[in-house]
């Protein structure tokens, strides 16, 4: 439990410090949502593009970071633990692979 906290800590000032780093004139699509989404994936990664299209397909925003294509990115998932393909935070909750059931979860904890 210890461990989970860490990491929502961790997650929280990881996205915290990339925001401010923003340019205000650039629209934060999760921000305008009432559910915090970002995936961590690959391009070539089949539970990745379901994950993208299950959020396509329910109009859900999210941050899609591609770690092969950004070393911030990369550096961030590393830094999370990640191991696997996609690596899911939604409103804290950390989701290892695509798993629908589990996503449909945290969309609804607010």
């Amino acid at each position: 439990m210890l461990k989970n906290n860490l990491l929502k800590l961790l997650f929280t000032l990881t996205l915290l410090l990339g925001l401010s780093s923003c340019s205000s004139t650039t629209p934060n699509k999760a921000a305008s949502s009432k559910n915090e989404v970002t995936l961590y994936g690959v391009s070539w990664c089949g539970h990745c593009q379901h994950a993208r299209q299950y959020f396509k397909k329910n109009n859900i925003a999210y941050n899609d970071y591609d770690v092969e294509e950004s070393e911030k990115y990369r550096k961030e998932f590393d830094k999370l633990g990640g191991t696997g393909y996609p690596l899911i935070f939604i409103n804290g909750t950390r989701i290892e692979g695509f798993d629908e059931e589990a996503i449909k979860e945290a969309l609804n904890k607010l």
